[in-house]
Protein backbone atom coordinates (compact mmCIF):
# COMPACT_ATOMS: atom_id res chain seq x y z
CA UNK A 1 0.00 0.00 0.00
CA UNK A 2 0.99 3.68 -1.27
CA UNK A 3 0.21 6.75 -0.08
CA UNK A 4 1.94 10.07 -1.76
CA UNK A 5 0.92 13.48 0.45
CA UNK A 6 3.12 16.57 -0.40
CA UNK A 7 5.58 17.44 -2.94
CA UNK A 8 7.89 14.75 -3.40
CA UNK A 9 10.94 13.76 -6.00
CA UNK A 10 9.46 11.17 -8.70
CA UNK A 11 12.42 8.68 -7.66
CA UNK A 12 13.14 7.77 -3.97
CA UNK A 13 16.87 8.54 -2.60
CA UNK A 14 17.93 11.10 -4.71
CA UNK A 15 18.51 14.85 -4.41
CA UNK A 16 15.08 16.88 -3.83
CA UNK A 17 15.67 20.33 -4.57
CA UNK A 18 13.88 23.36 -2.51
CA UNK A 19 12.65 26.35 -5.03
CA UNK A 20 13.52 28.64 -2.30
CA UNK A 21 17.24 27.16 -2.14
CA UNK A 22 19.09 24.27 -0.86
CA UNK A 23 17.10 20.63 -0.75
CA UNK A 24 14.71 18.83 1.41
CA UNK A 25 16.41 16.40 3.66
CA UNK A 26 15.17 12.77 3.17
CA UNK A 27 14.51 10.25 6.11
CA UNK A 28 13.33 6.90 6.02
CA UNK A 29 10.76 6.79 8.71
CA UNK A 30 9.47 3.58 10.24
CA UNK A 31 10.20 1.22 13.59
CA UNK A 32 11.87 -1.94 13.14
CA UNK A 33 14.52 -0.11 10.68
CA UNK A 34 14.38 -1.43 7.12
CA UNK A 35 11.90 -4.07 7.84
CA UNK A 36 7.89 -3.63 8.16
CA UNK A 37 5.52 -0.22 7.40
CA UNK A 38 7.39 3.08 6.45
CA UNK A 39 7.32 6.53 5.61
CA UNK A 40 10.16 8.40 3.52
CA UNK A 41 9.41 11.77 4.82
CA UNK A 42 11.30 15.11 3.39
CA UNK A 43 12.35 18.25 5.53
CA UNK A 44 13.14 21.81 5.30
CA UNK A 45 15.66 21.45 8.37
CA UNK A 46 17.36 18.01 9.23
CA UNK A 47 15.06 16.07 12.04
CA UNK A 48 18.93 14.36 13.11
CA UNK A 49 20.16 18.37 13.98
CA UNK A 50 20.87 18.46 17.93
CA UNK A 51 20.94 21.80 19.64
CA UNK A 52 22.02 20.57 23.26
CA UNK A 53 23.35 17.61 24.82
CA UNK A 54 22.18 17.36 28.43
CA UNK A 55 23.16 14.41 31.60
CA UNK A 56 21.98 11.26 31.24
CA UNK A 57 18.76 10.22 33.08
CA UNK A 58 17.96 6.65 34.59
CA UNK A 59 14.76 5.96 33.99
CA UNK A 60 14.54 2.21 33.82
CA UNK A 61 12.36 1.41 36.41
CA UNK A 62 12.97 -0.61 40.10
CA UNK A 63 10.55 -3.44 41.00
CA UNK A 64 9.25 -3.11 44.57
CA UNK A 65 7.71 -6.47 45.01
CA UNK A 66 8.94 -9.06 41.84
CA UNK A 67 7.74 -12.39 40.97
CA UNK A 68 4.01 -11.93 43.11
CA UNK A 69 0.67 -13.85 41.96
CA UNK A 70 -0.95 -11.20 45.21
CA UNK A 71 -3.89 -9.30 43.53
CA UNK A 72 -3.39 -5.13 44.21
CA UNK A 73 -5.72 -2.38 43.54
CA UNK A 74 -3.38 0.10 41.88
CA UNK A 75 -4.67 3.54 42.76
CA UNK A 76 -3.84 5.49 39.58
CA UNK A 77 -5.76 9.12 40.46
CA UNK A 78 -3.50 9.37 43.49
CA UNK A 79 -0.41 10.24 41.62
CA UNK A 80 1.49 13.35 42.40
CA UNK A 81 0.54 16.21 39.98
CA UNK A 82 4.32 16.99 38.60
CA UNK A 83 4.72 20.21 36.41
CA UNK A 84 6.87 18.07 33.73
CA UNK A 85 5.15 15.49 31.18
CA UNK A 86 7.89 13.11 31.49
CA UNK A 87 8.94 13.83 35.09
CA UNK A 88 4.97 13.02 35.93
CA UNK A 89 4.82 9.31 34.75
CA UNK A 90 5.03 7.17 37.12
CA UNK A 91 5.68 3.32 36.56
CA UNK A 92 2.93 0.67 37.66
CA UNK A 93 3.52 -2.29 36.62
CA UNK A 94 5.87 -3.56 34.12
CA UNK A 95 7.41 -6.65 32.40
CA UNK A 96 10.31 -6.97 29.22
CA UNK A 97 7.29 -5.98 26.89
CA UNK A 98 5.28 -3.42 27.99
CA UNK A 99 5.09 -0.45 30.90
CA UNK A 100 2.03 0.77 32.49
CA UNK A 101 2.12 3.88 34.13
CA UNK A 102 0.26 7.06 35.06
CA UNK A 103 0.65 10.59 34.95
CA UNK A 104 -0.84 13.72 36.24
CA UNK A 105 0.92 16.82 34.29
CA UNK A 106 0.72 20.67 35.49
CA UNK A 107 2.60 21.97 33.25
CA UNK A 108 0.86 23.36 30.29
CA UNK A 109 3.73 23.52 27.70
CA UNK A 110 6.54 21.33 27.66
CA UNK A 111 9.66 23.77 26.63
CA UNK A 112 11.21 20.22 24.68
CA UNK A 113 10.48 18.23 22.61
CA UNK A 114 10.27 15.11 22.92
CA UNK A 115 11.32 11.04 21.03
CA UNK A 116 10.77 8.07 22.57
CA UNK A 117 13.45 5.63 20.64
CA UNK A 118 12.87 2.60 22.13
CA UNK A 119 9.29 2.35 22.94
CA UNK A 120 5.57 2.44 20.98
CA UNK A 121 3.80 4.56 23.40
CA UNK A 122 -0.61 4.70 23.68
CA UNK A 123 -1.71 7.83 25.53
CA UNK A 124 -4.89 7.59 27.85
CA UNK A 125 -6.69 10.93 28.65
CA UNK A 126 -8.51 10.56 31.75
CA UNK A 127 -8.77 14.00 32.32
CA UNK A 128 -7.93 17.24 30.30
CA UNK A 129 -7.85 18.47 26.95
CA UNK A 130 -4.85 20.42 24.57
CA UNK A 131 -3.13 19.64 21.31
CA UNK A 132 0.52 17.00 20.21
CA UNK A 133 2.25 18.78 18.35
CA UNK A 134 4.68 16.35 15.82
CA UNK A 135 6.49 16.24 12.45
CA UNK A 136 2.60 14.74 11.23
CA UNK A 137 0.88 18.29 12.32
CA UNK A 138 -1.12 18.92 15.28
CA UNK A 139 -3.34 16.72 16.98
CA UNK A 140 -6.07 17.91 19.58
CA UNK A 141 -7.04 15.52 22.24
CA UNK A 142 -9.45 15.53 24.77
CA UNK A 143 -11.25 13.01 27.78
CA UNK A 144 -11.50 9.27 26.81
CA UNK A 145 -9.10 10.12 23.73
CA UNK A 146 -6.47 7.36 22.70
CA UNK A 147 -3.09 8.90 20.93
CA UNK A 148 -0.57 6.35 19.45
CA UNK A 149 2.69 7.69 19.16
CA UNK A 150 5.02 4.92 17.16
CA UNK A 151 8.59 4.87 18.44
CA UNK A 152 10.74 7.36 16.93
CA UNK A 153 8.26 10.20 16.57
CA UNK A 154 9.55 13.44 17.80
CA UNK A 155 6.78 15.77 19.47
CA UNK A 156 5.61 18.07 22.21
CA UNK A 157 2.39 18.20 24.37
CA UNK A 158 0.61 21.51 25.37
CA UNK A 159 -2.51 21.21 28.05
CA UNK A 160 -5.13 23.74 28.28
CA UNK A 161 -5.07 23.34 32.01
CA UNK A 162 -3.53 22.01 35.43
CA UNK A 163 -5.98 19.59 35.68
CA UNK A 164 -4.61 16.79 33.79
CA UNK A 165 -4.50 12.43 33.75
CA UNK A 166 -3.32 9.93 31.83
CA UNK A 167 -2.75 6.71 31.45
CA UNK A 168 0.59 6.04 29.52
CA UNK A 169 1.32 2.35 27.97
CA UNK A 170 4.85 1.81 26.30
CA UNK A 171 5.36 -1.21 24.19
CA UNK A 172 8.88 -2.53 23.81
CA UNK A 173 7.35 -4.46 20.92
CA UNK A 174 7.03 -2.97 17.57
CA UNK A 175 3.35 -2.39 16.67
CA UNK A 176 3.88 -0.82 12.92
CA UNK A 177 2.54 -4.38 11.24
CA UNK A 178 -1.79 -3.45 10.75
CA UNK A 179 -2.80 -7.24 10.35
CA UNK A 180 -0.64 -8.58 13.53
CA UNK A 181 -1.56 -5.64 15.81
CA UNK A 182 -5.83 -5.74 14.79
CA UNK A 183 -7.24 -3.52 17.16
CA UNK A 184 -10.99 -1.16 17.24
CA UNK A 185 -10.93 1.55 19.96
CA UNK A 186 -13.16 4.74 20.37
CA UNK A 187 -11.61 7.77 19.98
CA UNK A 188 -8.66 6.36 18.56
CA UNK A 189 -6.06 9.24 17.74
CA UNK A 190 -3.44 7.61 15.59
CA UNK A 191 -0.59 9.04 14.12
CA UNK A 192 0.85 5.67 12.33
CA UNK A 193 4.59 5.57 10.23
CA UNK A 194 2.19 4.38 7.32
CA UNK A 195 0.17 7.22 7.11
CA UNK A 196 -2.77 4.85 7.71
CA UNK A 197 -6.49 5.72 9.21
CA UNK A 198 -6.52 1.87 11.24
CA UNK A 199 -4.73 2.21 14.87
CA UNK A 200 -2.29 -0.71 15.16
CA UNK A 201 -2.52 0.01 19.43
CA UNK A 202 -0.65 -2.56 21.38
CA UNK A 203 0.55 -6.01 20.40
CA UNK A 204 1.23 -8.16 23.88
CA UNK A 205 2.63 -10.99 20.74
CA UNK A 206 4.44 -13.31 24.31
CA UNK A 207 1.83 -12.91 26.24
CA UNK A 208 4.17 -13.02 29.70
CA UNK A 209 2.49 -12.03 32.22
CA UNK A 210 5.36 -11.79 35.29
CA UNK A 211 4.47 -8.16 36.58
CA UNK A 212 7.20 -6.22 38.81
CA UNK A 213 5.03 -3.34 40.72
CA UNK A 214 6.87 -0.49 40.70
CA UNK A 215 6.87 1.41 44.09
CA UNK A 216 5.11 4.86 43.80
CA UNK A 217 6.91 8.07 44.01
Amino acid sequence: MYHKLGNIPSKRHTVHENPKGGIYYEQLFGTEGFHGASSLLYHIHRPTMIAEVGESKVIAPVAAVSKNISPRMIQGFQAEPTDDFLDSRTPVLFNDDVTLAVAAPTGQAMAYYYKNGDSDELIFVHKGTGTMVSLFGELAFGPKDYIHIPRGTIYQMTFDSEDNRLFIIEASQPSNSLSDTPMESVNCLSIHPSVSATCACLSLRKQRMKWGVSPSR
